[in-house]
This record gives C-alpha cells, structure tokens and sequence, in this order.
C-alpha cells in the first residue's frame, strides 16, 4: 500500500484545506497517476473530482422503490392456506388459474 495524502478542499464561507492521509493499494495510485497524466491535470485534482462525484451521487435523488407485482389472489390464497406446504400453495395456485 502507498500512503497517498490528499488535500480536500472544503469551501465555506472561504476555501479551507484539509490534509488528510489515505491508505490506498499502490495499483489505484499509478492508475490515478496515469489518468491524470492523460487528461493534463495532477493526481490531486482527479481524487478531488472522484470524491466530489460520490458525494454528489450519495444526495441525489429518491431511493429505489421496487413497484408491488403482486399476483391478484395470492394475498387470499396464503391466508386461506394454513397448514400447506409452499409446494401445495403453488399447484393451489394453478389450479385457481384453470378456474379462470
């Protein structure tokens, strides 16, 4: 692991920098190094855009709500179906779906 120090700018009412030591796996560094290197910039700059985007992206938006698929009667089926095994509550189903 190479100890990486990086200087966070936090702006307030005036630009305030902290100094503030990471330990990171030597490979992420030469990758940030090199990226940097290809876009003209330092490595600084680039682990300040990163930490930017994930905070960023921590505050956006509503979280995920996954939409009720429900299959009508099913809610009935189980609570009429005391007793039964998952397998039977299954071929109970089918059966009620032959009714139809």
């Amino acid at each position: 692991m190479i100890v990486a120090t990086i200087l966070l700018a936090v702006l307030q009412t005036t630009l305030v920098r902290v100094k503030t030591t990471f330990d990171l796996p030597e490979s992420l560094v030469h990758d940030v190094k090199r990226i940097a290197k290809s876009r003209g910039t330092t490595a600084r700059e680039i682990v300040r855009q990163a930490l930017l985007r994930v905070v960023d992206e921590d505050g956006q938006g509503e979280p995920f709500v996954l939409r009720d698929m429900s299959v009508p009667g099913w809610h009935d089926l189980v609570a009429n179906s005391t007793g039964l095994t998952l397998n039977e509550l299954i071929l109970a189903t089918y059966d009620d779906a032959e009714r139809v």
